[in-house]
């Protein structure tokens, strides 16, 4: 499994870059949509956004109607989840792509 280092003691793993890079479009999304687009078991997912959460890395937006289609229960509110684009964030998560990136081309 490749992890991405983020800072000394918190690599990151490909399961939270995947939930890193689901998220940069910006468009809110909840840990259903997340789990169901990179192939996740949704209780992995949702202790990975944890993570993710301490770090940082990630917020929630304000509630809203569930956009799952054909839900169970359709006037249930979800939890749309965002990427924090502070400087400081991207800037780690840039540097830790280009140093994975470097890592795997120089071999």
């Amino acid at each position: 499994m490749i992890s991405l280092i983020i800072c000394p003691m918190m690599p990151l793993t490909d399961t939270q870059l995947a939930i890193l890079f689901r998220l940069v479009d910006d468009k809110g999304h909840p840990l259903w949509e997340i789990a169901e687009d990179i192939e996740i078991d949704e209780g992995y997912c949702s202790k990975q956004i944890k993570k993710l959460k301490e770090l940082d890395m990630v917020y929630y937006g304000e509630d809203r109607e569930s956009t799952r289609f054909r839900s169970q229960s359709p006037n249930r509110k979800e939890h749309p989840l965002y990427i924090n684009k502070t400087g400081i964030i991207l800037r780690k998560i840039r540097s830790g792509v280009k140093r994975k990136i470097e890592h795997h081309t120089s071999k």
